[in-house]
């Protein structure tokens, strides 16, 4: 028996990682995302103590039982982006791809540490080796765009205060 209700032939081979057949049957439409696909990626020292989980926003998971999960809910583009499948003891599983973890790791910094985060950058240079390694992490879809910065004055960081580009005059000045 792998979990409640999940059940499998005892003369049937050893599985290399249970946890993820067992959220996967459970959880079909989730993707694994953020330190548990680090480490299939092979980009972190980091030993996952609980299976991260993608999920569209507002959407549920089914109850696993005896498994440390922990939910992250996307938006549906970024949830749907970057998505691949990989075969685990003759199950398919649902992992974001590399870039997309990467991208996903520094807009969760605050939940898994900075450090994570750019010790998967630095990870996945290095497996990479590629000249359009810039390409590969922008592909990847963010929650929403960030907004561009200019400054005011002297390029070498003059006594004027930054301005927001998105935002109208009367905001920034306070009028």
């Amino acid at each position: 028996m792998l979990d409640g209700g999940l059940y499998r032939l005892s003369n049937a081979p050893h599985l290399t990682n249970p946890d993820w057949v067992a959220v996967a049957m459970r959880a079909p439409n989730a993707v694994v995302c953020l330190i548990s696909a680090l480490a299939l990626h092979g980009m972190t020292t980091q030993v996952p103590h609980s299976i991260d989980l993608a999920i569209p926003s507002h959407g549920q998971i089914a109850k696993v039982d005896a498994l440390p999960i922990r939910v992250f809910w996307y938006s549906e583009p970024a949830f749907s982006a970057g998505v691949e499948l990989v075969r685990i003891d003759e199950v398919s599983i649902r992992i974001y791809s590399a870039a997309k973890t990467v991208v996903d790791c520094f807009k969760y910094r605050n939940k898994i540490g900075l450090d994570i985060a750019v010790e998967a950058l630095r990870r996945f240079r290095e497996l990479k080796k590629k000249a359009d390694f810039r390409i590969g992490i922008g592909a990847a879809v963010t929650r929403r765009p960030l907004p561009h910065h200019r400054a005011y004055g002297s390029v070498h960081g003059g006594s004027r205060r930054l301005r927001c580009t998105h935002r109208p005059k009367s905001e920034v000045r306070g009028i």
